[in-house]
């Protein structure tokens, strides 16, 4: 089964997510903000296995940059 989503639009998504919380940590550790990032896109690359008819690359990338609208960046 082809992938519904593109190794190229994650990792651009990815660092412009990255660059935008530079300086944040996910809450209660040390780990960096990015990491919860990734982590939501991974449950979402998951459910795509299970929806038909989703666009992949937008629900990727949805989750990589859900909160920089909110922060305003």
């Amino acid at each position: 089964m082809p992938s519904k989503w593109t190794q190229d639009k994650y990792v651009a998504a990815l660092k412009f997510s990255a660059a935008a919380h530079l300086d944040q940590k996910v809450p209660g550790s040390d780990l960096p903000y990015v990491v919860h990032v990734a982590m939501v896109a991974m449950e979402v690359i998951n459910a795509l296995q299970a929806e038909e008819g989703t666009d992949g690359n937008l629900a990727v990338q949805c989750a990589l940059l859900r909160l920089i609208v909110y922060l305003g960046k």
